[in-house]
């Protein structure tokens, strides 16, 4: 293909790819909707945390433990349901006996993102969850406090389980040595 030839397909290339619309791609309105989107997800993720240490929290024993997993499945992966529904069946006649009340309720949730990354492909997200005991509660309980892991399911935040004991007790530790916020 001869020179002249080459230089205007090259400027016709150029004019049509200039007529299309394309505008320049500035690195601070790329930064500006990364950082939208990423706390619009934040949001949410601690919504769905919160939401979720309320439902564990909110027991009403005049229904029955059949309503009370349904509520926490609601707000679970498939995964955190199959947890729960186990769980809440092998101890609920333990909470039964434990509380005099018929109910026990919370309020003012306090939530503190704890640790964020990808397990088994999932996006998880670490939150302790800090809540008043208000209704059925005992004097010494009313202080609660939810470690939860959530878990992104078909874009969702949702819970997937509650952290054990131990990994509690490594967060609190690197909470100490100042290696968390």
């Amino acid at each position: 293909m001869p020179k002249g030839l080459k230089i205007t397909w090259m400027g016709v290339l150029c004019l049509v790819a200039l007529s299309c619309g394309c505008s320049p791609v500035y690195l601070t309105s790329q930064r500006a909707t990364a950082t939208a989107y990423a706390d619009v997800s934040m949001n949410k993720a601690m919504q769905a945390a919160e939401q979720s240490a309320l439902t564990l929290c909110e027991i009403d024993f005049s229904f029955s433990q059949q309503t009370y997993i349904d509520a926490v499945c609601a707000l679970s992966t498939v995964y955190g349901c199959k947890v729960f529904e186990k769980q809440i069946a092998d101890s609920w006649e333990t909470l039964e006996d434990t509380f005099s009340a018929d109910r026990l309720a919370c309020e003012q949730p306090r939530s503190m993102l704890v640790e964020e990354g990808v397990q088994f492909g999932q996006r998880i997200q670490v939150w302790r969850v800090e809540l008043q005991g208000t209704i059925g509660w005992p004097q010494d309980q009313k202080e609660r406090q939810y470690w939860l892991q959530i878990s992104e399911q078909d874009g969702e935040w949702r819970l997937n389980r509650l952290v054990s004991s131990e990994e509690i007790a490594i967060y609190l530790a690197l909470e100490i040595d100042g290696e968390m916020l």
